[in-house]
């Protein structure tokens, strides 16, 4: 039997965007494409939303522009980020989300079981202060959808469940249905489904395709990733899981840089609001 193998968690906040984007630190090279001009910007400002976009964009620089110890580093330093924003009072819900994604990336590097059950956690506290949230919703139905791709037993180890991601993304799309982010993360769980769940991924894909060319270099990045998996789903499974590996973050950060060792800011759960400074630590 092939060792466990812990899957990440592709639900991607960053192409959500924030309710105050304009005044968001490096939201206009964040939109541009410029992720390192973001990053830096948005540490440069010392506050809460900047250092919650330093994080989104650090997580997207590490997924998909570097390789190796640098990258790993890059996620380290973006989960950093977050728990700053988190610290510094951010009431928004993408530093928490991103955080859980982070974490999410650092089971999969490690191939950690406990630390998979962690992102777990922090996925469903995130939901638990973020009701409302599609994206939340989506988070968790994200990581069920993406665990639930491994072995048999992992997914029973894991407490994985595609019907409990099936309920996950009905709420995430009932409360934002044109999301492109959420969209996305529901094209890859259908995607990895029989062929019934397949037949109905042609449709998200296709609602995918048609939907206004976002103003976002990300979005329009996942555009393209979807565009990748819709080609596959004429094939064989082989094929489609071969376009689900190729179009996920991090692909292949699994046992990265072993020597690198990190302690993650937040281990059993976020800070109260009590506990938040309302500036930068």
């Amino acid at each position: 039997m092939r060792a466990p193998a812990i899957f990440l968690v592709v639900m991607m906040v960053f192409a959500a965007g924030r309710a105050a984007a304009a005044a968001d630190a490096g939201a206009g090279a964040y939109a541009d494409g410029d992720f390192a001009a973001a990053r830096a910007l948005g540490r440069a400002a010392m506050t809460a939303e900047g250092a919650a976009r330093a994080c989104e964009a650090g997580l997207v620089i590490g997924s998909f522009f570097e390789r190796g110890e640098t990258r790993v580093k890059s996620l380290h330093a973006a989960l950093d980020d977050c728990a700053r924003a988190i610290e510094a009072g951010d009431g928004d819900v993408a530093p928490y989300l991103s955080y859980a994604v982070g974490l999410a990336f650092e089971a999969k590097r490690l191939r950690s079981r406990a630390a998979a059950l962690r992102a777990r956690r922090f996925f469903a506290e995130t939901l638990s202060r973020f009701p409302d949230s599609g994206l939340a919703h989506a988070g968790l139905a994200g990581w069920h959808s993406n665990v639930s791709r491994e072995a048999g037993l992992v997914r029973v180890a894991l407490g994985a469940s595609r019907a409990e991601a099936a309920r996950g993304f009905s709420a995430a799309l009932r409360l934002d249905p044109d999301n492109i982010a959420i969209n996305y993360e529901y094209l890859r769980f259908l995607a990895g489904g029989a062929a019934a769940d397949r037949r109905q991924a042609a449709a998200v894909a296709a609602k995918i395709a048609a939907a206004a060319a976002p103003d976002d270099a990300l979005g329009r990045l996942l555009i393209e990733r979807a565009a990748i998996i819709a080609r596959a789903l004429g094939g064989s499974r082989y094929e489609i899981e071969a376009a689900l590996t190729a179009t996920e973050p991090f692909e292949g950060v699994a046992r990265e840089a072993p020597a690198l060792a990190y302690m993650p800011p937040f281990r059993s759960g976020f800070p109260s609001a009590s506990q938040s400074q309302g500036a930068l630590p």
